[in-house]
């Protein structure tokens, strides 16, 4: 009986801290992204209103949660030291993504020489040149997948340039890197892999100055079986090719999203690729408070120090280009005359949904920081949409609907995961997946 009590107490603190991390990515894009069209600046009631929803869910943390073990003492270390790390056996791997554009920019002129270089100038003549941004959502992934697998059975799936992964985007994001070949993957991991395959309760032990409620080494192991040196072997050779593939993780210590450069760790001769490869997917999918952080070994001016990186949903919900990155005009653009198009794949509804708020302080809090969290998935939607149509690219997003109306029982419950992977599947083949406008206005009358 007590035993039983622990675990629904346990859920109800994992379904809180799910809603508190998401919060964070809106503290982060606050700073970064601007009002929706046509709305007036956020006042101070409403900032307040936020503070004290965040204030209410890490209540709740505080008083739901069972934490696991301390982590590694980690020496001092400085701003400065953070201002320009590398990792250590590891070259040009990774940047910050909210810096004002250049390192991106820099990096897609870089990918169009090494397009050039494998396929001719030719290849800048006609053809396409699309990307994929994937958000986080946790189990709602499954969407994604459904997404992604069923484009590929009505023969309407884009072969993706580049292709970027938040959180749980980040776990399908190599599989749908390497395209239709690996679909079956993809449809395992969020249709058969289990909950106790993602996460163990660790229990009371640990519940002060502890990390984590709980352990995400089965996370790990799955990860392990799921990519091998044979599939980083075949992330190298898109990467040579002239694809990217992209996994956003938060600094937490530096508070900025780093974005990892997976097919450039892959197609690094170093030893350490693979655990370095699933170090930055792990970290990526950690959500603060229920999976522990991971710590990954970085060098600065002769100083060694281990940063802490948690879910890249900490810092945004799908990888957003700076705004600054627009106003930049670059002559070498004018070579490129492929047709561009930007798809954002988000793994969570995006639509209000009318639902009478139960007087209940997890029904409350849990509800304030949906609703900040969908105004925020609109906001970063906005921001790829005017970046693309600023740089003469088709845009397109998807997102759940209001008419997928099953309830998740638990967290990563099995069934609700296969429901919402078939959903996503049929919708795809349905021809109705992609919007071409941001879910504002208008288009909230739509699912």
């Amino acid at each position: 009986m007590q035993q039983n009590r622990f675990a629904r107490r346990a859920d109800r603190a994992i379904r809180a801290l799910v809603a508190w991390t998401r919060i964070q990515a809106v503290v982060s894009a606050s700073t970064r992204t601007r009002a929706p069209r046509d709305s007036a600046p956020a006042s101070k009631g409403a900032a307040s209103r936020q503070s004290l929803a965040a204030v209410a869910a890490l209540g709740l943390v505080a008083t739901g949660l069972a934490a696991c073990s301390s982590g590694p003492n980690r020496p001092d270390f400085t701003l400065s030291a953070e201002a320009n790390p590398v990792v250590p056996g590891f070259q040009n791997v990774r940047f910050y993504a909210d810096d004002d554009g250049t390192n991106f920019r820099e990096r897609v002129f870089a990918q169009i020489q090494n397009q050039v270089a494998v396929h001719g100038r030719g290849i800048l003549k006609g053809g396409r040149s699309d990307w994929l941004m994937i958000s986080g959502g946790g189990e709602d992934g499954a969407y994604g997948a459904g997404v992604m697998v069923g484009l590929t059975k009505a023969g309407k799936r884009p072969d993706f340039d580049l292709v970027s992964g938040v959180s749980t985007g980040a776990l399908m994001a190599p599989f749908v890197f390497l395209g239709p070949s690996y679909d079956d993957e993809l449809t395992s991991i969020y249709t058969e892999v289990g909950r106790d395959q993602i996460f163990s309760i660790v229990g009371l032990r640990g519940i002060f100055g502890g990390m984590a409620a709980a352990s995400s080494a089965p996370l790990r192991a799955t990860m392990e079986e799921k990519l091998s040196d044979r599939t980083l072997d075949a992330i190298a050779a898109e990467h040579r090719s002239g694809r990217r593939l992209y996994v956003v993780t938060t600094d937490l210590d530096a508070q900025r999203p780093v974005v990892w450069d997976m097919g450039a760790i892959a197609n690094s001769p170093s030893p350490d690729r693979r655990k370095l490869f699933l170090d930055v997917l792990q970290a990526s999918a950690s959500i603060p408070g229920i999976f522990p952080p991971v710590f990954i070994e970085a060098e600065a001016d002769g100083t060694v120090f281990q940063e802490m990186h948690v879910d890249g949903g900490s810092s945004m919900q799908v990888l957003t280009l700076p705004t600054t990155i627009q106003s930049v005009r670059d002559p070498r653009q004018r070579l490129d005359r492929r047709k561009r198009a930007v798809y954002v794949l988000m793994n969570n509804t995006m639509r209000p949904r009318f639902e009478q708020t139960k007087t209940k302080t997890f029904s409350i809090a849990g509800r304030s920081l949906s609703t900040i969290i969908k105004r925020h998935g609109i906001q970063s939607i906005e921001i790829m949409y005017d970046i693309a149509k600023a740089r003469g690219a088709a845009f397109y997003v998807t997102y759940v609907g209001l008419d997928f109306d099953v309830e998740l029982g638990e967290p990563f419950d099995p069934d609700y995961m296969r429901a919402l992977y078939d959903y996503g599947y049929q919708r795809a083949l349905s021809g109705d997946v992609w919007r071409t406008a941001p879910p504002t206005g208008g288009a909230l009358a739509k699912n």
